[in-house]
């Protein structure tokens, strides 16, 4: 055998471990697993909230690793389109998350349903009163769980399989 036949050898087992990579990847999976546990910390994070009385902003970090975690063992994504929709769930979730923070502090202090804080007769107190509830850190908490649910979202590689997709992506460039 050649040093040729060698390297031809060697770049069909690339690109064949490439495409198996790419076949692999199941976005609608990710996404659904992605859009559960970001329900899920939401609701972990505003029940916490009410039972403690904290409004833990390292729990909205928490929140994005395990929507970015979910995405990625669930989709084992390749591409960007994987971070986005993590980012996306994510921001999601943080939405739900501060819309059931509302409904409990604001319930709490007027003894109010949380039908009836998130009712559209109250609904522009309600976001007054969460405006006031925010703290100075809470943006980069936001900021720091979007762009960790985006980082996890991605399947770790090992380094033979970057190299094949390496190998897939200038073959295809040619």
């Amino acid at each position: 055998m050649t040093d040729r036949d060698e390297y031809e050898t060697e770049v069909r087992q690339r690109l064949a471990l490439a495409e198996a990579l790419r076949a692999q990847q199941n976005f609608p999976l990710g996404v659904a697993a992605g859009a559960a546990m970001s329900v899920t910390a939401a609701v972990a994070w505003a029940v916490f909230a009410m039972q403690s009385g904290l409004h833990a902003g390292v729990l909205v970090v928490v929140l994005g690793l395990a929507v970015g975690l979910a995405v990625q063992f669930a989709g084992r994504g390749l591409e960007l389109r994987f971070m986005v929709a993590a980012g996306l769930l994510a921001l999601g979730g943080l939405v739900l998350g501060h819309v059931l923070l509302i409904g409990v502090l604001r319930g709490t202090t007027e003894e109010l349903s949380l039908f009836e804080v998130l009712s559209p007769s109250r609904l522009a107190d309600s976001l007054r009163f969460y405006l006031r509830a925010l703290g100075p850190l809470d943006p980069i908490y936001a900021a720091v769980a979007v762009g960790m649910a985006s980082y996890f979202s991605r399947r770790r590689l090992s380094k033979r399989e970057r190299r094949a997709l390496f190998a897939s992506k200038v073959r295809s460039d040619r």
